[in-house]
């Protein structure tokens, strides 16, 4: 191996993204081309930010701001570059390792180039030149103590690219089974998302109680010196003098308490970063600055061989793996398939199933509803529709618990009850504007099979429903349960989650029909999307508030009336709600037949965009 080897490969993998940009379309492949010399701009004007900010910030900030300051770069980049690894493993890589052993370069000088190679990503050329100019400050305001953030800097990037790429190999491995692909990239994504909400939940929870808490104190203290007041043992005068110094206590608590919460902050990200290994560049910063230069020797040598053995365990993997030592899970499962084949009463129950009939429909809708049912609760898109309700259900949950919302006048409760089946329902929007999208090759069916249109798409509709419609009872429930509806109100908000369904399914069958992007396997992205798709998304999910509007009269009558005390009882809010959906519904069966008519015209080209090759 040797820098010529390296430039060709790097050259490689830039000819090969221009290629695949440019298949995308011209405009594509201009805003791509336009993103990476932005990305390039930003690094370097990043460099003289941080240079010129730190020069004049800094010299006011304490070895504890210090540390901070580089555990909150440190996460940012982290982010980054966990990013960049979850798109690389979702897309099959052009010039992966396996095509480097056909070179003339040896096992070792291949594994080493692959490597390097990894490290020019979008996260390294942001991230490299901004810690670099803030390095560089804290050198100049700080000392040449602060020189020991080089090493240090070096061995941290050295320790996550190491084993990222260690882990990278790993679930490459894994992920040779499509379904368990797509399972991991799923299970990946909502840890990913749940671990970013811990600080909203606990700001909802914790922080919260603890404000309120203390609010509630303070109010007590003013009411109970009214009363003093009241009884007259006190003059206004006294009064105001104690009300004045109960404020500056309360004050001077409060900063006492945000004093203390900083220095249990500071203390736990200490104890943290000297425990953690990403956790050693910001401690090793924090004991330069205070003089201290063998924490950051420490972490430089620890940092440089974690990284070492992770990068000799991935290559000793690579090589059994090449050289036929290493038996994947794949191969695993197809020989425990072929020893042990399934048992026919799998088939037979998933054939019962399939056929079975239901009522009010056609059998081809019914055959198209079930099969994709059936589809939906197979893959892994549907597991993170299914977690959707668990994470509403534990933010809508803090939120009625831990605030005020129980105070909220009965009457105006159905508003909530109607946003979070609003909320639900967009959360559903990337499956119901790209019905089709997920289907891929299996489109081919409805194009050669002499179905109707419309029973393609009332199938469809079908199929999504016991989801949408799950979630939203879901939700409606814990609200009944913590902020309690009337119950015709309540009765009034389940009808109105069907007819926002069918709304919502109108649109979505439009725009299903007009844009059409295949989906990647196992995730949400769509694999070559172009502007026109893009804006036409985008419009149809501004139609969605427009076409809701219909839904809010029932309810707005229903308040209004009671607000001038001319509802006498009468459960207007649930009368015209249900005489809406039986309007709702003749209208989405006019509607669908159209769009049925659409699709049979526009069904090639269809077929044509989401059949693409996704690789």
């Amino acid at each position: 191996m040797n820098r010529q080897h390296l430039k060709t490969i790097l050259w490689l993998r830039w000819r090969l993204n221009m290629n695949q940009w440019s298949r995308a379309g011209k405009l594509n492949q201009i805003l791509s081309v336009g993103f990476v010399i932005a990305a390039l701009a930003t690094s370097v004007l990043g460099f003289f930010a941080t240079l010129i900010a730190g020069c004049f910030l800094l010299p006011q900030a304490n070895p504890d701001h210090l540390m901070l300051l580089c555990d909150g770069v440190a996460v940012g980049f982290l982010i980054c570059w966990l990013f960049g690894l979850m798109a690389q493993l979702q897309r099959t890589d052009s010039l992966s390792l396996d095509k480097l052993l056909h070179l003339p370069i040896s096992p070792t000088g291949a594994f080493l180039l692959n490597y390097v190679s990894s490290l020019f990503s979008l996260a390294l050329i942001i991230f490299l030149p901004l810690i670099t100019g803030l390095a560089i400050a804290m050198v100049i305001v700080k000392g040449p103590a602060m020189l020991m953030l080089f090493p240090l800097l070096l061995g941290f990037l050295f320790m996550v690219t190491a084993v990222t790429y260690q882990f990278r190999g790993w679930l490459a491995l894994l992920m040779l089974d499509k379904r368990r692909r797509r399972t991991i990239t799923v299970v990946i994504t909502v840890g990913f998302i749940l671990l970013v909400q811990i600080p909203n939940l606990l700001n909802m929870t914790v922080w919260q109680r603890s404000r309120e808490n203390d609010r509630a104190e303070h109010q007590a203290e003013i009411q109970k010196l009214q009363l003093t007041l009241a009884e007259g043992k006190i003059t206004p005068e006294q009064h105001t003098q104690q009300l004045a110094d109960l404020n500056s206590q309360r004050a001077e608590e409060r900063t006492q308490g945000r004093e203390r919460f900083y220095q249990q902050v500071v203390e736990g990200f200490e104890w943290g970063n000297m425990l953690c290994p990403l956790g050693w560049l910001p401690y090793g910063v924090r004991a330069a600055a205070l003089g201290n230069l063998l924490p950051g020797l420490w972490g430089t040598l620890g940092g440089l061989m974690i990284g070492a053995v992770s990068l000799r365990r991935s290559y000793r993997t690579t090589l059994r793996i090449f050289t036929g030592d290493f038996q994947t899970g794949v191969a695993r499962t197809q020989t425990v398939v072929l020893e042990a084949p399934a048992a026919p009463a799998d088939a037979s129950s998933s054939a019962t199933f399939l056929e079975k009939r239901l009522r009010w429909v056609t059998e081809h809708a019914a055959v198209v509803a079930l099969a994709n049912f059936r589809s939906l609760t197979r893959a892994p898109e549907a597991k993170m529709m299914l977690l959707t309700p668990v994470i509403m259900l534990g933010i809508f949950g803090s939120m009625l618990f831990m605030g005020n919302l129980h105070e909220m006048p009965l009457l105006a409760r159905p508003i909530i009850a109607l946003g979070a089946i609003v909320m639900t329902m967009v959360g559903l929007l990337q499956v119901l504007q790209n019905l089709f999208g997920f289907d891929r090759d299996g489109f081919r069916v409805f194009v050669l099979t002499p179905t109707p249109r419309r029973d393609v798409l009332i199938g469809k509709n079908l199929s999504i429903a016991p989801l949408a419609l799950a979630m939203c009872g879901l939700i409606l429930l814990a609200i009944q349960i913590m902020l309690p509806l009337r119950f015709t109100h309540f009765l009034a908000t389940l009808v109105q989650s069907v007819m926002i369904y069918f709304i919502f399914c109108m649109v979505g069958n439009l725009v299903s029909i007009l844009s059409r992007v295949a989906m990647k396997p196992g995730t949400f992205a769509p694999a070559k999307p172009t502007l026109k798709m893009v804006l036409i998304q985008l419009v149809g999910m501004m139609l969605f508030p427009l076409a809701l509007l219909p839904t809010v009269v029932p309810l707005g009558l229903d308040l209004l009336l009671d607000h001038f005390g001319w509802r006498g009882g009468v459960p207007v809010y649930l009368i015209l709600t249900v005489m809406e959906f039986v309007i709702g519904l003749w209208i989405y069966k006019q509607v669908v037949s159209a769009q049925g008519r659409l699709l049979l015209r526009r069904e090639k080209r269809i077929l044509d965009a989401i059949t693409v090759d996704i690789t």
